[in-house]
């Protein structure tokens, strides 16, 4: 299929897909330097991308009988900016624990 023939929902999965990708290759980088506060922000953006695709799949389960933009809309109306918020909250939290238990293990 074409790619300016696939759906707007299709597009959003094949971009995260590659985003996801680019950030798996940031983190290996980040990984052979030795850089694990940037390793951490890596994985913490990482888990982001895996949360919004798996949103977008259970929408796209729970929404049968919806077009696919419906189905993409319908996500984007269920992200508010208290929930983005409290998900970055709480990976900010996840990897300063995370840096602090590797930074006492050195």
């Amino acid at each position: 299929m074409l790619l300016s023939e696939q759906s707007p929902f299709a597009l959003c999965l094949e971009q995260m897909r590659d985003l996801q990708e680019c950030t798996l290759g940031i983190l290996a980088m980040a990984e052979l330097a030795g850089d694990l506060r940037a390793a951490l922000m890596v994985i913490r953006e990482s888990r982001q991308n895996t949360e919004l695709v798996a949103k977008m799949i259970a929408l796209a389960i729970q929404s049968e009988g919806q077009t696919p933009e419906e189905r993409l809309e319908h996500l984007l109306d269920e992200l508010s900016t208290g929930q983005v918020i409290e998900i970055l909250d709480r990976k900010i939290e996840e990897a300063e624990l995370e840096l602090n238990r590797r930074q006492a293990v050195r």
